[in-house]
């Protein structure tokens, strides 16, 4: 899989983009923020990043994360998402570990991933990553908030 950005020149390929089968309610809430948000938030936003796994010139991963603009800064992992058709190849643990990577590489010391509480293969690969911790979100209680503490020693 190439890892490239992901820009609002690409809103085509993002409209297009599906990731929710139909019995995975969160990943339809995934599959509208990348089809109807995610290209017009690049537009307006500056402090929204993305980028997009490819895989023979289609697009197969999605993932999107939004700076607080503090020093050191925390990165919001809002979505990542794998498109049909290609789940379970190791293309979101590679999405992920590039987030983690680059965030690193930025100087950022915390990323934080929402992830549904019914997403289970999202908490299986933050489980399976190191340094994550994670605790419900006190606003959305539907959702855990996944912490990866970068650059730091156990």
């Amino acid at each position: 899989m190439e890892i490239r950005e992901l820009t609002p020149d690409h809103g085509a390929l993002l409209a297009a983009f599906r990731c929710a089968s139909t019995d995975e309610h969160y990943a339809q809430t995934a599959e509208l923020m990348v089809t109807e948000n995610l290209e017009p938030c690049l537009r307006l936003d500056p402090n929204l990043s993305a980028i997009g796994g490819w895989v023979d010139d289609e697009l197969v991963a999605v993932a999107a994360w939004v700076t607080d603009g503090q020093a050191p800064p925390t990165w919001t992992l809002a979505v990542l998402a794998v498109a049909l058709g290609h789940k379970k190849r190791g293309y979101g643990r590679e999405m992920k570990l590039e987030v983690l990577g680059r965030a690193l590489g930025a100087g950022v010391r915390t990323v934080v991933s929402v992830v549904h509480e019914d997403n289970s293969p999202m908490h299986w690969l933050n489980r399976n990553l190191p340094g994550g911790t994670f605790e419900r979100d006190p606003v959305h209680p539907e959702y855990f908030l996944w912490s990866f503490r970068l650059g730091e020693s156990p």
